[in-house]
């Protein structure tokens, strides 16, 4: 083979080749059912259990003292501003806000389990001053959370359901709009965290499902679904940072930077966790993988790419000779 042609060949495995063969390899560990599984167990309508959850960030904007200046009697964590997980504004600073409670699911008419939380700076007895904002809106779910997933259990994708079931919205109505926004996750195992981040979601505030009354009928509320899809050295490193330990393992959600495609400022565009005086559903599901299948495919694939790479590196140099002739009579 001439240089010429050698070129050619390196040309077509770095831009033919390499790109689908990261892309094959990476995810491998992406091999799911395509089957998302409750990650929530039901626990009933009114289960009592202390608090095990609680807002983090509830949209980036600080309404405490309009709530306090309207009702400085009744001044309470559950309708203030929530900053990593803490009330700034309140006077037990150090105690988290805007706790939740597991125990709150039911199946609902939606198609998943249900978890309900209180929407961003929630008051049962007053209207709700704040605006949706554009972030940061985060969410710690703790253990219980998620306690449907089985332990050594290796996770690919991970599905939250955002969903206001209080209000059914006209299916045309001017209230939806297609919208942006990015979002991390992050996971807490003994004290150490493993952050994902970089997903970038395009999607529309409209979230459309069939419920059985009289008959089947289209049911539209404010709502979105976020896919969180770790590739195969992703999903490869969660399994050992946690080491299949679901029961101890929390997790931090966070939807940053919304904006609304149409270019007007989002303003107090309708989101499904923020601007009322009720509570959202929150749905979790995950879909499992195969770690060991995964693992070999991914290991097996780098070091046959690794190995072709490092060849075609040295085959143009003074090193091919003395390196094919190390081999000679099982390549030649």
């Amino acid at each position: 083979m001439n240089a010429v042609q050698f070129n050619a060949l390196a040309i077509i495995f770095l831009l033919g080749v390499m790109p689908f063969a990261v892309a094959f390899i990476s995810n491998a560990g992406s091999s799911s059912t395509g089957t998302f599984e409750d990650s929530k167990a039901f626990e009933g309508t009114t289960v009592a259990a202390p608090p095990y959850s609680f807002w983090m960030n509830n949209g980036g904007q600080n309404y405490s003292g309009v709530y306090f200046a309207s009702d400085p009697a009744d001044f309470g964590a559950n309708r203030t501003y929530v900053e990593d997980g803490y009330c700034p504004a309140w006077s037990l600073t150090t105690y988290p806000c805007l706790q939740f409670f597991g125990g709150l699911t039911y199946p609902g008419e939606a198609p998943m389990q249900g978890i309900t939380i209180p929407m961003s700076h929630y008051y049962s007895t007053q209207s709700y001053i704040g605006a949706s904002g554009d972030g940061p809106f985060s969410w710690y779910l703790q253990p219980r959370m998620i306690d449907n997933i089985d332990q050594e259990t290796a996770v690919d994708k991970f599905r939250f359901t955002f969903i206001d079931q209080n209000v059914d919205q006209n299916c045309g109505s001017s209230i939806f709009a297609n919208i942006t926004f990015e979002g991390q996750i992050e996971f807490v195992h003994d004290n150490r965290t493993k952050k994902y981040a970089g997903f970038d979601f395009d999607t529309s505030n409209k979230y459309e499902y069939q419920t059985r009354q009289a008959h089947w009928v289209d049911v539209c509320q404010v709502g979105f679904q976020t896919v969180f899809d770790l590739n195969g050295f992703e999903t490869l490193a969660l399994d050992e940072f946690i080491g299949g330990d679901w029961d101890n393992t929390s997790m931090i959600i966070t939807l940053n930077n919304f904006q609304r495609e149409d270019g007007l400022t989002f303003g107090n565009t309708a989101l499904p966790f923020a601007g009322g005086t009720q509570f959202f559903t929150l749905g979790i599901e995950h879909q499992e993988v195969n770690p060991v299948e995964a693992g070999f495919i991914i290991k097996t694939g780098t070091l046959v790419l690794g190995a072709l790479t490092f060849a075609f590196a040295i085959a143009s140099t003074p090193y091919w000779d003395p390196f094919k002739n190390s081999f000679k009579g099982v390549i030649d």
